[in-house]
């Protein structure tokens, strides 16, 4: 089996919930008091039969318009398509966003001919609506 680390970036999250690019090399977190600091990296996991993609991050786009996530699985041999099968730890933004992407003006499934897997008590615990995530 092989890993590749598909880094998105990172980020301040504050009380908006919303993702503020952050650069830890040249910022500083006392500038984003009230935040919290994450590093979102989905993983893609190569075997002899599949192509396992760990979590969608947070579907944020290239300057072209492109799945971050996308471009990142190319940057690491892979075409999109190729992913076999998208495992899920939880439904939290930050790990379901590139699930779907804009084409055409309609919503699509970003991985259509892959399996997607979560296990059912994060699955109902979504549906709830006991989560404000």
């Amino acid at each position: 089996m092989k890993i590749h680390a598909l880094g998105e970036g990172s980020f301040s999250v504050d009380s908006t919930k919303k993702f503020v690019p952050f650069d830890p090399l040249t910022e500083n977190p006392q500038d984003r008091k009230g935040s919290i600091f994450i590093h979102v990296q989905p993983f893609l996991l190569q075997t002899k039969d599949d192509l396992i993609l760990m979590d969608a991050g947070l579907g944020f786009k290239n300057i072209n318009g492109e799945l971050t996530l996308h471009d990142n699985i190319r940057k690491a041999g892979f075409e999109p398509e190729e992913v076999t099968l998208v495992l899920m730890s939880h439904l939290h933004n930050d790990h379901t966003g590139g699930l779907i992407l804009e084409r055409n003006g309609r919503m699509e499934p970003a991985f259509p001919d892959a399996e997607h897997v979560i296990q059912r008590g994060e699955w109902e615990f979504a549906f709830s609506g006991k989560s404000s995530s």
